[in-house]
């Protein structure tokens, strides 16, 4: 697992490189560090800072901008070894969800799809991020990164692709990663986004065809029906859902 620090003034741009960690899986091991401790991780393995300007630091480094985009960050912070991924998906049918960004109710909204998709059907609901297991913490479990846990006779839930049971459907949460390989072989892809003034952005820099883009909360005022009118005029090929209330978590 790829491990960070970080060193960067602006707070805005310092949470969209936490999220960028999130999303490829790795761990912060120290944000906000001075610079008396980077002399002392020089030399520590497997150990990247990132930072908001160059900085005379002898490790790994990846300079951020605040006008990069939240797939351009997690592209510079991924190792170009580790950007393609083995999956064999068997006869399963492959469902991911992915956010726009962090915090629109991604996992919320991929545990909810997998407990009414396992009415019908087995399945198993797959957290991508090995460094915060969103699923696990939604639904008042320990870490399972080292096992895979039975909530019922037709679902299960694990972190990582490399425990893979032999199920029907496969529903994969990928918290803020656009650019994962798993969305070029998907069956389905449901992007979730709040509607904010960064939302038409961040939909034309999107390289993915989804299955659907859910609007979370999207009733709340007339500013977001505007918005919604706007993707909806831009972009007439998305099959676009409103969810009205907030799925800020499982209930």
């Amino acid at each position: 697992m790829a491990k960070f620090i970080t060193y960067i003034p602006d707070p805005d741009l310092e949470s969209e490189a936490i999220r960028a960690i999130n999303a490829i899986g790795g761990e912060l091991v120290v944000r906000g560090v001075s610079t008396e401790q980077l002399k002392e991780v020089e030399e520590v393995p497997n150990l990247t800072l990132i930072s908001s300007r160059d900085l005379n630091f002898k490790g790994a480094q990846v300079v951020i901008k605040k006008e990069m985009s939240q797939t351009e960050i997690i592209e510079k912070l991924q190792p170009s070894e580790s950007k393609r991924i083995e999956f064999n998906k068997g006869n399963s049918k492959l469902t991911t969800f992915v956010g726009l960004s962090g915090g629109v109710g991604t996992t919320s909204i991929a545990i909810e799809y997998a407990f009414e998709s396992s009415r019908n059907r087995t399945v198993q609901l797959i957290d991508f991020s090995n460094s915060r297991p969103d699923v696990a913490i939604a639904l008042g479990l320990h870490r399972i990164d080292t096992r895979i846990e039975r909530l019922s006779s037709n679902l299960s839930i694990s972190e990582g692709i490399s425990k893979i049971t032999d199920v029907e459907e496969l529903v994969v949460d990928l918290g803020s990663n656009l650019s994962s390989d798993l969305l070029g072989v998907s069956d389905q892809i449901f992007v979730i986004t709040r509607l904010g003034f960064n939302t038409m952005n961040r939909l034309r820099e999107m390289k993915i065809n989804p299955t659907a883009v859910l609007f979370n909360y999207a009733e709340r005022s007339k500013i977001q029906q505007g918005l919604r009118s706007q993707v909806l005029t831009e972009f007439p090929r998305f099959k676009c859902v409103n969810i009205p209330n907030d799925v800020r978590s499982f209930e």
